[in-house]
C-alpha cells in the first residue's frame, strides 16, 4: 500500500514549480517530477518508488507542469517532443484552443495534465496550422482538422481529503 500524502509541491500560474515557498530549478528533478506524474480520480500526484516502497505526493496545479519543447514532421505524422521525456504523436496527444492559454495539449489517458507549447514548439506547429472565420485548423496530408476549443480547467486542487 502506497503512502499517500500532500507533497507541499504546487505548480505556479507561471509554470513554476515551488515547494515551501521556494522555486524548484534543478532540471533532473523537474525531469523526474514530469515523468511520474500521474493523473487520478481525485488530482495528480507524482509516484516515488525506493525499494518495496512507493508513495503518492499530490500536487496542486495551477498552470502547466509539462511543456512540449519541439513538433516535428516524422514518418507521415506530427510527433511532439515534451520536457516529462515523451515523444507523442497527433492523435494520442490531443490539442486544443483555449482562449486564454492559445494552443494546449492533453494526453486523454492522463486528462488533468496539461501541455503548454514553448515558442520553439509554437513556431513549429504554426507551419501546420490555418485560420479562418470558423476557427483554427491543422492542415496534415492534405487533411483539414478542427482545432477543438477548450472549456475545461487547468487549475487542478488537492485531493478533498486534504483539507481543500
Amino acid at each position: 500500500m502506497p503512502r499517500i500524502f500532500d507533497s507541499e509541491i504546487y505548480i505556479d500560474t507561471h509554470d513554476k514549480w515551488i515547494f515551501r515557498g521556494n522555486e524548484i530549478t534543478k532540471e533532473e528533478i523537474l525531469h523526474y517530477f514530469r515523468s511520474n506524474l500521474v493523473s487520478s480520480n481525485d488530482g495528480v500526484y507524482i509516484y516515488n518508488t525506493f525499494g518495496d516502497l512507493s508513495e503518492h505526493g499530490y500536487i496542486q496545479i495551477y498552470g502547466f507542469p509539462c511543456h512540449i519543447l519541439h513538433v516535428e514532421w516524422e514518418d507521415e505524422q506530427l510527433i511532439f517532443y515534451t520536457d516529462d521525456g515523451k515523444e507523442l504523436p497527433f492523435g494520442l496527444l490531443e490539442i486544443y484552443e483555449s482562449e486564454t492559454y492559445g494552443i494546449i495539449a492533453l494526453d486523454p489517458t492522463k486528462e488533468k495534465i496539461k501541455y503548454r507549447l514553448n515558442w520553439n514548439a509554437a513556431k513549429d506547429l504554426s507551419k501546420y496550422l490555418i485560420e479562418d472565420d470558423s476557427g483554427i485548423y491543422l492542415e496534415l496530408n492534405g487533411e483539414k482538422i478542427a482545432i477543438p476549443k477548450w472549456e475545461g480547467e487547468i487549475t487542478v486542487p488537492l485531493p478533498l481529503t486534504f483539507g481543500n
